[in-house]
């Protein structure tokens, strides 16, 4: 996994595109959770040169279209770094979405680093992910969920070649 050192700038232009105005379209109204998943898209673009953002045009279902694929990209934070065991998430009201695959960035946020975990086609990810309904506490967590999500392991990530 690629980890990058998360610098001022990138943290501010994620800042700056959580405010953006295309950014009314969004589900999710918490900043700090809209500007991690910011983070993760100007790390997906800035390492895949190619990618056309597209999720500033009011299309919330997908951010990047490449080699003819929708990408959502999904940033998850915490203050450690990731482990091949640990879960990534989908909200379940996201998992309709047009999308082709998805694209998992982990922001530690005591490091300040972001490491590139991978991608899951969506078709995988349909196969593979289990749901988590509202109330239920991940294995080996204590908090309880405030909404439905689907999830899978890291270890279940590709990489680009």
């Amino acid at each position: 996994m690629k980890q990058y050192q998360v610098t001022l700038f990138d943290l501010e232009t994620a800042k700056q595109w959580t405010s953006f105005n295309g950014n009314q379209f969004t589900r999710c109204k918490d900043p700090q959770a809209q500007t991690t998943g910011r983070l993760g898209e100007i790390y997906y673009q800035r390492n895949n040169k190619e990618a056309i953002k597209i999720n500033d045009h009011g299309n919330i279902q997908s951010d990047f279209i490449i080699d003819g694929k929708r990408v959502d990209v999904k940033t998850t934070f915490c203050k450690y770094d990731p482990q091949p065991y640990y879960g990534l998430s989908v909200q379940a009201n996201q998992i309709n979405f047009n999308s082709d695959e998805y694209y998992f960035y982990w922001w530690n946020t005591e490091k300040n680093t972001i490491i590139d975990l991978g991608y899951i086609s969506k078709q995988d990810f349909d196969m593979k992910a289990k749901l988590f309904k509202t109330g239920d506490v991940f294995p080996g967590s204590k908090v309880e969920l405030t909404g439905d999500v689907y999830r899978i392991e890291i270890k279940e990530l590709k990489q680009y070649d």
